[in-house]
């Protein structure tokens, strides 16, 4: 799939650089000035700036709240443009990709999408509040990628990954991960990821596909399903988990 329809179908729903329609009846009208107050200023923040424009959504509970707040999080490490996220979704399908048959193509982009921080409990901090908040936005993209830099993030803990890293090197820092805490990112993210197949862009139906093996497969145990989702992504063929 092209960059060009990713944007349209994924990434331009991650970035705030479009309005977002805010649900009148469900929002009182302080909280939706509140909401159009973030919004502006999220327009206009770069890395390291959009976590001060929403610091009054956090203790809210709607969704036009989480959405905000979800975005702030990738503009705020720097994923402010929409092309960042499709040329690393992009990598998912392609022929020159580090994992083609011997890994899942799902790491191609997960050695990119990941969060930045050092020590290491920056970068985990900035994941637990993504799947926090992004899996309560109601909005299938926001999950999904959260999905995809929840893996990404856990791997960097083990090396500094990236488009050039070779398979070894990936599946290496993939087995590192701890299973129950990549199991816990799953279980937040799949339900609002993949639950509903009619709103699965076809770049992610590998993924959903990966995920739902290792929640459907085992006993809805963090450790299994982390576990499991390790096996399959390091390799493709695998149908039920060990």
């Amino acid at each position: 799939m092209h960059a060009s329809k990713l944007q349209n179908n994924l990434v331009l729903k991650i970035t705030i650089a479009a309005a977002i329609s805010f649900g009148l009846a469900a929002c009182q009208k302080g909280e939706l000035d509140e909401l159009r107050e973030a919004q502006y200023c999220l327009n206009k923040a770069g890395t390291g700036q959009a976590a001060a424009c929403v610091t009054g959504l956090r203790s809210k509970s709607s969704q036009e709240a989480s959405k905000l707040v979800c975005a702030s999080i990738y503009i705020d490490d720097g994923f402010g443009s929409p092309a960042q996220i499709a040329d690393a979704i992009s990598r998912i399908s392609e022929p020159g990709g580090s994992c083609t048959t011997s890994c899942s193509g799902s790491l191609n982009a997960m050695t990119t999408l990941k969060f930045s921080g050092s020590p290491i409990a920056v970068a985990k901090a900035k994941l637990t509040d993504a799947t926090n908040f992004c899996s309560k936005s109601g909005v299938t993209a926001y999950a999904t990628i959260t999905a995809f830099f929840g893996v990404g993030t856990l791997m960097s803990q083990f090396d500094d990954l990236g488009p050039g890293s070779t398979p070894t090197e990936i599946t290496d820092a993939l087995a590192a991960i701890e299973p129950a805490e990549l199991g816990n990112v799953i279980l937040q993210t799949y339900g609002a990821s993949c639950a509903d197949p009619e709103n699965v862009s076809e770049s992610n139906q590998e993924f959903c596909t990966e995920m739902a093996l290792a929640v459907n497969s085992t006993n809805g145990s963090p450790a299994a399903v982390g576990a499991c989702l390790q096996a399959r992504l390091a390799d493709p063929n695998l149908t039920v988990c060990p």
